[in-house]
Parts: C-alpha cells; structure tokens; sequence
C-alpha cells in the first residue's frame, strides 16, 4: 500500500495546477484504470510483493482476492483517491496490443503454482478480465476516462493511440506551469522521475515521434479502434481459455 501512497503523493502535487499536460505510454494496461477493478489491482499488488518488495501484507504464499478487513478500507480510500487525481485532468495514452498478456501470463502462474484456494478466485479474476475489456473499449469509443463506482461521477477526455512498434516500459510525461517530470518505470513496477527539464524534453519529443507513428483508436479512430479490439479480444479469449484449462486441471 505503501506504494500507492507515494504515487498519490506525487499526483496531489500534480493535480494542484489548473492545466496539466499527461502523457501515458504502456506496453501493458496503465495502473490508473486497474483501478477501477479491485481484484486485478490486489492482484497486482500480491504479484509485486512476491516479486520485490517482500511485505508483511502480501508476502503469502496463496493468493486472497479478499483483503484482510483491517486493510480493506485503507486499500480502498486510496484506490478511490489515486482514480479521482487521474480523472482530474485530461490526457494522452499511447497502448500495445499486448497490453493484457501480462496480467494473464500473472494469473496463469499463480493458477499453475497453485497459490489460488478455490475455483471461484479465478472465476472473478476472469470477470474483471471481461469487464477490463469492456471498459477500455468504452474509454476509446467515447474519449473519455472515467470510474465505475456508482457513487463518483468524474470523468475527463482521454486521446488513445495504439501503437506496437514500439517496446517500451511504462514512461509517464507530465507538464504543468510549474515545470515538467518524467516517470520511468525501472525494477518493476517502482518508477524512477526526473525533473530536469533536459531529460523531461528529450523524453517529449521521443513521445510525440512514437505518436506520429501510432494509430488514433479513440474517438473518431474507427477503423483502427475496430481492428485493435479485435485481436485485442482474440488475444484475451486464447488467455482465458489457458486458465480455464490450468483451472479444470487444479481444481475439479
């Protein structure tokens, strides 16, 4: 959780200036709109801990959709409140084709080393996987970013590329009157930033040429929006049909 604090730290400074310029490359989905999925983010967090930073939290050998309660509303004001930094401002995401191959290669292992109790873990983990896609396909389709709790209205314009040329780690470019930052991803998934205004405008004008070769998928980008949530959809179904199969072998 520790984690999220420090970047909800960096984003209140952020969000503090009226006009915030944010631009978003990812080669896997940008960790802003996990969040709206509750399961996929402990999911993510379970997985990071195994892999570096060895907390008392999720250092568990099995893997617990469900929060402790003690956690659970900590776990979730935070969540709330990095989602409604993020809406704050409009933006610019530049996606991969492969952006959900990650967190389905992450439930596969997690499946295969049997660090899941019951059947019915995966079965929610699939369903976040289908209403991820579903979201993501809303955000392109209409241009906007938003939340799906019921209770929070925010919302803000979001321009979509996609682009798979490119093999890049998650770089995040952020501008405002007070100066410019950089957010590189660097031993996963803690980021490096830099704000010297050398760096920072190097890493702008590589952004806007990884731009100039991406597809616009969001809004009037029709035709490429349909052809990437296509194989974006084959690519999740062949995922899901792996863990149905780990799942049918494990636990029935």
């Amino acid at each position: 959780m520790d984690y999220f604090e420090q970047m909800l730290s960096h984003l209140k400074q952020l969000t503090k200036e009226k006009e915030v310029s944010f631009t978003y490359l990812s080669s896997e989905v940008p960790i802003f709109h996990l969040l709206n999925f509750p399961i996929l983010t402990n999911l993510k967090l379970y997985i990071w801990d195994m892999t570096n930073w060895n907390t008392a939290l999720y250092n568990k050998s099995v893997f617990n959709p469900d929060l402790p309660t003690k956690d659970l509303s900590r776990f979730n004001q935070i969540r709330t409140e990095l989602l409604d930094c993020y809406l704050t401002y409009a933006g610019t995401e530049i996606w991969h084709l492969r952006m959900l191959d990650s967190i389905i290669q992450q439930i596969k292992y997690i499946v295969n080393s049997l660090m899941i109790n019951t059947s019915r873990t995966i079965d929610l983990l699939i369903d976040s996987l289908n209403n991820l896609y579903y979201y993501l396909f809303e955000c392109c389709n209409n241009g906007y970013k938003s939340s799906l709790d019921g209770n929070n209205n925010l919302s803000n314009q979001i321009e979509i590329y996609h682009n798979s040329i490119i093999d890049s780690s998650n770089v995040i470019y952020v501008k405002n009157p007070s100066g410019v930052r950089v957010y590189t991803m660097f031993d996963n998934p803690n980021f490096l930033n830099c704000a010297n205004l050398e760096v920072s405008e190097h890493i702008h004008t590589w952004l806007e040429k990884v731009i100039k070769h991406s597809d616009k998928i969001s809004t009037q980008g029709l035709a490429g929006r349909q052809q990437f949530f296509k194989q974006l959809r084959e690519r999740l179904d062949k995922g899901i049909n792996e863990i149905k199969v780990l799942s049918q072998l494990y636990y029935n």
